[in-house]
């Protein structure tokens, strides 16, 4: 492989230690490749994923779809590769905070090994989607969609962080099938879709490995979970609950192994958000018998959610209201009256198996609004 050859000649020279590293790098690469049967498959779906290693929902998500592609094969006949954006810090195969056990390429050794594919579908982030283009080059996209099937799919896990409408009108009409699958119920509508141009498919994101334990408020802890998305509110509120509810052990999420975070999830009495909202700092809790604090942004969160004791309309009322409520809540009755409701709710739009179906339903062709 010319990729292989030249990635060879770039090491040689920088000493026996990382030309052994870059090696063994390329021996797992190889294998995880031909493995999955990507050699010779006519059909290719690839997950692209940052080369940074970092801990998010959005990530967690992804890996997942990855994980029930595989599972697939009998619906999309293909292999399933993980690789990183072009351009991205390398060398690295596997991102160890959210699975070690996943072998992620090259996007470029992917395609130059995957000679037989006359079918891809590229699954690439909205975080990613303005770099994977510049870096893989809109041209290259064009001859890859004309002669070998090429299909971009944005995973779109936050709508505000979505490239700018121009950017997507530019790319939708240099490549005529690009679609999005949309994580949340918010932004999965018509409306959505005819701002985008783009068919759009609800997807539901499921972070997790195994199914949510739900604890019972005697086996959780005095832990508040914090996101750590930046906010100007963040130290305001932190040191709000460290003055008024000192028994609480302030628990920022960063920098720690996703397994981790899942034991923490499971035993923390509460939980934070500083972020969309309704994202897995709030909903993960919940599923696991805990209660989360969020403010109510439009967004993310759906009407229901408007009436939830524990989503705020802004930061004041918030703050106003936080300590109190968090005294009110530290009783097994009132805090599992909370954590039921709130939880049906959650369990209606999110679980494993609704992901299972969303997910097979796009293999199929059978997308929501459409």
């Amino acid at each position: 492989m010319s990729y292989s050859l030249s990635l060879m000649r770039k090491v040689v020279t920088r000493g026996p230690r990382a030309l052994c590293q870059r090696v063994w790098i390329l021996l797992m690469q190889s294998t995880s490749f031909l493995r999955a049967g990507a050699l010779w498959s006519r059909t290719l779906i690839l997950f692209i994923v940052p080369g940074e290693e970092f801990i998010g929902g959005g990530m967690f998500s992804i890996y997942n779809l990855y994980r029930m592609s595989i599972r697939m094969r009998e619906v999309h006949q293909g292999s399933v590769i993980m690789c990183f954006c072009p351009g991205r810090r390398l060398p690295r195969w596997r991102n160890t905070t959210i699975d070690s056990g996943i072998t992620i390429c090259p996007l470029e050794f992917a395609l130059r090994a995957s000679v037989r594919a006359r079918k891809l579908l590229i699954h690439v982030p909205e975080c990613l989607l303005q770099d994977f283009v510049e870096q893989v080059g809109m041209e290259k996209l064009e001859r890859l969609s004309k002669r070998r099937g090429m299909r971009l799919n944005i995973l779109n896990q936050n709508v505000t962080i979505m490239p700018p409408l121009p950017f997507i009108e530019k790319l939708r009409k240099a490549l005529p099938g690009v679609t999005c699958t949309c994580a949340h119920p918010s932004y999965s509508t018509l409306e959505y879709q005819q701002k985008l141009g783009v068919p759009v498919h609800h997807l539901p994101a499921w972070t997790y490995p195994r199914e949510p334990v739900v604890s019972a408020y005697e086996e959780k802890e005095n832990i508040f979970l914090v996101s750590p998305d930046r906010s100007e509110w963040r130290e305001p509120v932190l040191s709000l609950i460290g003055r008024e509810l000192p028994q609480f052990r302030i628990q920022v999420v960063f920098n720690m192994p996703f397994e981790e975070y899942l034991k923490l999830a499971q035993r923390a009495k509460f939980s934070l958000t500083f972020g969309e909202g309704l994202d897995d700092y709030f909903i993960g809790v919940f599923l696991r018998g805990g209660i989360g604090f969020a403010v109510y942004n439009e967004e993310f969160f759906t009407a229901q959610f408007h009436d939830a004791r524990t989503v705020y309309p802004d930061w004041e009322t918030f703050m106003h209201n936080l300590v109190s409520d968090v005294r009110f809540l530290d009783k097994k009755d009132a805090y599992e009256a909370i954590n039921a409701p709130v939880r049906a709710q959650l369990e209606s739009v999110w679980s494993s198996s609704r992901t299972i179906q969303h997910l097979r339903d796009f293999y199929e062709g059978k997308f929501s609004l459409l």
